[in-house]
């Protein structure tokens, strides 16, 4: 049997993207549901703003406590052991069940104004259902919480595999709850997502405890006292525990504030988005959504699960000085994101309109929602390589301990955000938006990759720009290659939208490849040797 702890990092990547294909197959299901009973009418626009804000307002606090979780739970788990750990995650959880009790009193009671604030051109029906989902919605910030700090922890003991089967209970319920409020009240639409919340935080809890992680406070300190050789032991340790635990939190709290404010920077773009867009109709809105939705099941898929395993990896590296090593997984990230980043950008770009007909062009989802999101689709698509890029380059940052290069950055990049919003929402519309989203990301990606080079001189990506480059030239020719297949095939052969859609992605995946094969993009290899393990179990075999 072929555990979590036997596979190399390419083999547990490519069953992490198998499964979170699956996961993202099944949200997507979810959102056909949501176009085909809501499309994109004022219940889809309220749900998406019910939860957007909460994520605006407070999840860049939570991203950043639980990315500067990561290196001081490290330092402590390798130097002091596992109970020093324990007690930091416990602490740290404390203080998260703190913040998000307050956050979520407060985004309750101001539900009603923040669903004025952004629906100010909406309906009173629009506004009243908005600031009733919002209600619900914060209601459960306390579970996202408690899952984002424990995930973090599973991911430094290399557990990845479960928590993407955890997402596939979360999803089966909120789609439950989107078929039934669909047959009864549109109402009951936004309490599917509270269930699949609980849902998920309840099992990360059941595997991070089995995995080892146990809540202690007092009494967890005094029972692992007793370890000690006396009483006057006894009080020295208890000393000890209440320093580093205190100065844990002061650490955790000065190293997630620059990364919360960073975070706050992208989450003020999204904000300004949401806020125009709301201002053209719901159904802008709504297009924007499902856009989205989209960049980010393809984001997830390209740079998501790499970074998941590659981050803890690098902070590991970093701890033991290992700056060979840290500069090789650095760049074997690096290239592998663009490996795969830059072909989905084209595709998605020229095969926006068929997809978006393909999956959504059923039931109140009509002719007009396709005109609408397929813009959206289009422009969000322009700009995967760069979000993916930022995705990887933060950690890189993250794991060498700076966090104010990334914060600078992203801070040029909301800038532009903002300018080209207004500048192009006009003429554009809600395309505008999201080519401005584009833009920005490739600004902010530029900024990283230069202050990399320069401030950091010990990471050293080598031949990354090179195989970029051929990157891109063997993307444009498959991608392109498959499009005039297209064109051919829907001109002159009748056959089903889908089929002839998978054929022609089929045909850019196959001359993708055997242009990369016959290239010096030795990443490659890490695909050939993905089957290493079922090859030599299949030579086993009698």
């Amino acid at each position: 049997m072929i555990t979590e702890k036997k596979l190399t990092a390419a083999q547990l990547a490519v069953i992490m993207g198998i499964l979170t294909l699956g996961s993202k197959l099944v949200g997507l299901i979810r959102t056909m549901l949501m176009a085909n009973y809501y499309g994109t009418g004022y219940v889809k626009a309220a749900f998406t703003l019910s939860q957007d804000i909460p994520v605006m307002l407070f999840g860049a606090l939570f991203s950043a406590v639980a990315t500067a979780y990561m290196p001081i739970y490290s330092r402590k788990y390798e130097l002091e052991g596992e109970p020093a750990a324990n007690r930091f995650t416990s602490q740290a959880l404390n203080l998260l069940f703190l913040v998000s009790a307050v956050s979520s009193l407060v985004g309750i009671f101001g539900s009603d104004f923040l669903a004025r604030l952004i629906g100010y051109k909406f309906s009173e029906e629009t506004v009243a259902l908005t600031g009733f989902y919002l209600k619900v919605s914060f209601s459960f910030l306390f579970f996202n919480s408690t899952a984002t700090l424990l995930e973090a922890l599973l991911q430094y003991k290399n557990v990845f595999l479960p928590q993407i089967l955890i997402g596939y209970g979360q999803t089966l319920c909120i789609i439950a709850l989107t078929v039934i409020s669909a047959h009864t009240s549109h109402y009951l639409l936004v309490f599917g997502v509270l269930l699949g919340c609980a849902f998920r935080a309840g099992g990360i809890l059941i595997l991070a405890w089995r995995r080892g992680f146990r809540y202690l406070c007092g009494h967890g300190r005094r029972n692992h006292d007793r370890q000690g050789n006396g009483r006057r032991d006894q009080e020295l340790q208890k000393d000890a525990v209440h320093s580093t635990t205190g100065q844990a939190a002061r650490e955790i709290i000065a190293l997630s504030f620059p990364v919360f404010v960073g975070g706050s920077i992208n989450q003020i773009n999204a904000l300004v988005d949401k806020l125009l867009a709301a201002g053209l109709s719901p159904e802008a809105v709504s297009a924007l959504d499902y856009g989205n939705v989209f960049m980010t099941m393809l984001s997830t898929l390209t740079v998501m699960i790499l970074v998941t395993i590659v981050y803890p990896r690098m902070t590991q590296a970093r701890l033991t000085r290992d700056h060979d090593h840290f500069s090789a997984i650095a760049a074997q990230g690096m290239n592998v994101t663009m490996l795969i980043s830059v072909p989905f950008t084209l595709g998605a770009m020229l095969y926006s309109d068929q997809v978006i007909q393909v999956v959504f062009e059923r039931g109140s989802f009509d002719g007009a929602s396709v005109a609408m999101t397929s813009p959206a689709l289009f422009w969000y698509s322009a700009g995967l390589t760069f979000v993916a890029a930022n995705a990887l380059l933060v950690k890189i940052y993250y794991a060498l301990g700076d966090v104010r290069t990334p914060v600078l950055c992203a801070a040029a990049g909301a800038v532009v955000n903002i300018g080209l919003d207004l500048l192009l929402v006009g003429p554009m519309e809600h395309g505008g938006l999201a080519l401005a989203s584009s833009y920005a990301a490739a600004v902010n990606s530029l900024l990283l990759w230069c202050f990399l080079r320069k401030n950091h001189r010990e990471v050293r990506l080598r031949g990354t720009v090179e195989k970029a480059w051929a990157i891109t030239l063997f993307s444009i020719i498959a991608v392109g290659a498959s499009w005039m297949l297209y064109r051919f095939l829907d001109a002159h052969i009748w056959m089903p939208r889908m089929v002839l859609l998978a054929l022609c992605v089929l045909a850019a995946v196959l001359i993708y490849w055997l242009l990369l094969c016959h290239s010096k993009i030795e990443e490659i290899n890490l695909i050939r040797g993905l089957f290493d393990p079922l090859k030599k179990r299949a030579r086993r075999r009698p």
